[in-house]
């Protein structure tokens, strides 16, 4: 009876729990199931070597990005300039070890319950005890696990894309599904501005010292601004140097009217037909590379994902909450996972700030001040990103200068590679119909 008791109990516990938390989970359903629908339709044997080899770059580009901007953000301060040198968590208690840390990681990556995972994380951490001293327990803290939720559907959403046909009615359901939540997502979206506009008097209001918070959050935008521009006008171009063996620049300069409206819409979807047709046209770069590489740059969010780390450390810099190396490892890992299935378009990224500041233990209260530089930071990135896609589209046809030599001297191949060409298919169709008769 006791035990049945206990159950009914906890099962009212994490009823509460959902219903406090409605909203958030349906977001975190929308980014996840659109994450599993696009993996779930990626089919490497067909795309091929170039397929992998876009992923491969794609990865390594965001995993170095968001650890300059942890590393930038630690370096800065920007929460609490004054605090420079308190980096990892200062207290009393005894340090976890590497190793702790570590293990704190993989127990939340394989996480044995993905219900509780909605708003609890397993970590290892030492309480005090009636004489003084510390006891290592393995225990949860409040907040979403995002990165075991999102390596579960991940697998799945992978394991569904290579049984084929089998799994066409579980992809469909999970795309209509997608679709359903985006719609009730933009409907939210519409109450947008009254939102945002009260929840910044508020906060403003409840603000102690206004000078002190316009202080950091300037200290913010330029600790932001310095990895954008590290990442834009150094890290690409030193790229583009060592695989092209020419200017970087020149090939920048070129880029301009893309650029320009990046900046000018803060969408990089907005920006995709000039970019297709600079890079296809006055670049001359292969239609294979640009036509597969475009619409894949929804993976390609480096400038989003530095601005989303120094922001989750900013807030928890705001808040006195020390971060432990195992935070500052999730948080590369979560980060660079979530910026691959995130909408592309204006301020999407506050929305998964906000369910990532349970990840670390901070409060999302704060992220409304981000409300007030972000019509100008989203330019900034969304800028990042267009250029970041660009630079790959060049580095990837130099890589991938075999393949496609293979792919001009066998046209049937083309398919593989560009899905787009949908009239040589008909008209293959139609021959093939004609040679029947």
């Amino acid at each position: 009876m006791r035990q049945n008791k206990k159950r009914e109990s906890q099962s009212q516990k994490n009823l509460k729990k959902l219903k406090e938390n409605g909203f958030l989970l349906c977001t975190v359903a929308g980014v996840i199931i659109g994450g599993l629908a696009g993996t779930a339709t990626l089919n490497v044997k067909k795309n091929g070597i170039i397929a992998v080899r876009a992923a491969i770059y794609f990865l390594t580009t965001t995993f170095i990005t968001t650890a300059f901007g942890i590393l930038l953000s630690v370096w800065i301060h920007p929460g609490s300039p004054g605090a420079v040198r308190n980096i990892l968590r200062n207290d009393s208690r005894p340090a976890l070890s590497t190793l702790d840390n570590l293990f704190n990681i993989g127990r939340n990556i394989i996480s044995d319950n993905i219900l509780s995972s909605s708003f609890e994380s397993t970590v290892s951490k030492y309480v005090p005890k009636t004489n003084g001293t510390y006891e290592k327990v393995i225990g949860s803290r409040p907040g979403t696990n995002m990165l075991g939720i999102v390596t579960f559907f991940i697998l799945f959403g992978s394991v569904l894309g290579g049984l084929g046909k089998k799994a066409k009615a579980a992809v469909d359901f999970f795309t209509i599904l997608y679709e359903a939540l985006l719609k009730i997502l933009m409907g939210v979206v519409w109450f947008t501005p009254v939102a945002v506009g009260s929840i910044i008097c508020a906060k403003i209001y409840s603000v102690p010292d206004i000078g002190q918070t316009f202080s950091q959050l300037a200290w913010f935008m330029a600790t932001a601004l310095i990895g954008l521009a590290t990442h834009q006008f150094v890290f690409l171009q030193l790229l583009y140097l060592i695989f092209l063996r020419s200017n970087p620049f020149s090939y920048y300069v070129q880029l301009m009217p893309c650029i320009l409206t990046a900046f000018a819409t803060s969408s990089k979807t907005a920006s995709m037909p000039i970019s297709f047709d600079i890079l296809e046209r006055k670049l001359q770069k292969n239609k294979r590379i640009v036509r597969f590489v475009l619409p894949l740059g929804s993976l390609n969010l480096n400038g989003t994902g530095l601005f989303m780390v120094t922001a989750l450390i900013f807030i928890a810099q705001m808040n006195n909450v020390p971060l432990g190396l195992s935070d500052y490892i999730t948080l590369e890992i979560i980060v660079s996972i979530m910026t691959m299935s995130m909408a592309t378009i204006p301020s999407a990224s506050l929305v998964t700030i906000v369910m990532l500041c349970g990840t670390i233990g901070v409060p999302s209260d704060d992220v409304s001040l981000l409300f007030t530089i972000d019509w100008f930071m989203d330019r900034c990135r969304t800028t990042n990103n267009i250029v970041g896609d660009s630079y790959a589209v060049a580095i990837l046809e130099r890589l991938s200068e075999k393949e496609l030599n293979r792919l001009e001297a066998v046209p049937d191949v083309e398919e593989a590679i560009l899905p787009h060409s949908k009239s040589n298919s008909n008209e293959e169709t139609a021959e093939s119909k004609v040679e029947h008769v």
